[in-house]
């Protein structure tokens, strides 16, 4: 218990160094509110990780089937976050590994923050995006070729994006 006390303070750190460096980087939406909603989300789950690693070196007989297991659950909980294998399919298509997307840790991190960056977002689609091209194309005919998309605009709103790639 005071291991995981004493790891507060030094995640957050970490967790501010890598948050100030990541969100600038990455270009994210330049609002306070959002990068400390992100950098909570990258925190929780930098615990709930940390704890896991834990749990399973407390498991396992010898330090390197520790590190076998945690690599091997790290790269089963990215799997099924909903980006590789979408959440539709997940849920509805491949069922016999759709209960790993709820018990997941970093699913709700990752929806967390995919919703708090394109919340209130308008997505601009490029003219090589727009759909049918050729010509004599009436713009109120085209559509852009952005998930969630209707036909005669040439933008997209976050939250129709959201709901079109991951329900």
């Amino acid at each position: 218990m005071a291991r995981i006390i004493a790891d507060f303070p030094l995640i957050l750190v970490q967790v501010i160094i890598f948050t100030v460096i990541m969100y600038f980087m990455t270009n994210l939406d330049r609002d306070v509110s959002k990068f400390f909603i992100y950098a909570l989300f990258v925190y929780v789950s930098t615990i709930n990780i940390t704890a896991l690693y834990r749990m399973l070196a407390a498991l396992s007989p010898t330090i390197d089937d520790a590190v076998r297991f945690s690599g091997t659950a790290l790269n089963l909980l990215i799997i099924y976050t909903g980006y590789a294998i979408p959440k539709p399919v997940l849920i509805s298509q491949k069922i016999w590994f759709g209960w790993l997307y709820y018990v997941n840790p970093i699913t709700y991190s990752f929806e967390a923050v995919l919703t708090n960056e394109f919340y209130k977002r308008n997505l601009p689609c490029a003219s090589e995006q727009l759909v049918p091209q050729g010509p004599g194309v009436q713009p109120q005919y085209q559509g852009c070729a952005i998930s969630g998309a209707t036909v005669g605009s040439s933008s997209v709103s976050g939250d129709q994006y959201l709901a079109a790639s991951y329900g």
